[in-house]
């Protein structure tokens, strides 16, 4: 929907978490679509008491214009957030609006990869975030794109299950132990074997 948006000039410039709903099938719906558009632009306490701050782009907070760059790195900061648990420079939860403010302006963002996103992802959201607008993808169906190509490239392999290399260096494959696979018996008599007793068997809580 905002790839759409952005296709026909529209940017939504305050987005959100609680923007993207899913519907009944599950698919994602964009809520508050034009609102700067019908609003004109929302100053900073606007957007602290909405809830929208801690995504907003640092243009938006400069006094520049935005546009739909400023809604990628609103929906960069919101993917950050749902990996991270927290947007890119926190929220106003442990903050005031000068600080979070300043912080959205003059720090870099951490990257994910200690997160356990794979460094290429982590690339493509931490350039969505650049503080420059021309530094970003151009619409929200570039940063699409970027996402899908990160999310789909070759990664090396990582000691998968059966290889040598994987096994502790002190452990050779011949040393494994091994397990019996004969059945559970009682006496040697197999437990499918067993009779079941006339009064049946008592019941544990």
């Amino acid at each position: 929907a905002l790839d759409a948006a952005h296709r026909l000039g529209i940017h939504h410039g305050g987005l959100k978490p609680g923007d993207i709903r899913l519907d009944q099938t599950g698919s994602p719906q964009l809520a508050d679509l034009g609102l700067r558009e019908t609003a004109g632009a929302l100053s900073t306490a606007s957007l602290a008491a909405g809830g929208r701050l801690p995504h907003v782009a640092p243009e938006t907070l400069g006094g520049g214009q935005a546009d739909a760059r400023s809604d990628v790195y609103s929906l960069a900061s919101i993917l950050y957030g749902a990996t991270s648990g927290a947007p890119p420079f926190g929220d106003l939860t442990d903050q005031d609006v000068p600080t979070l403010t300043e912080r959205i302006l003059r720090e870099i963002p951490k990257s994910l990869i200690p997160f356990g996103v794979p460094a290429d992802v982590d690339h493509a959201l931490l350039t969505a975030l650049s503080k420059d607008p021309r530094g970003r993808p151009q619409s929200a169906g570039a940063l699409r794109d970027l996402l899908a190509a990160a999310s789909t490239a070759p990664r090396p392999a990582t000691g998968r299950r059966g290889d040598r290399g994987s096994l502790p260096p002190t452990i050779a494959l011949g040393d494994a132990p091994s397990f019996s696979t004969s059945p559970l018996s009682i006496d040697d008599v197999p437990f499918d074997e067993l009779a079941t007793p006339a009064e049946g068997y008592p019941i544990i809580d």
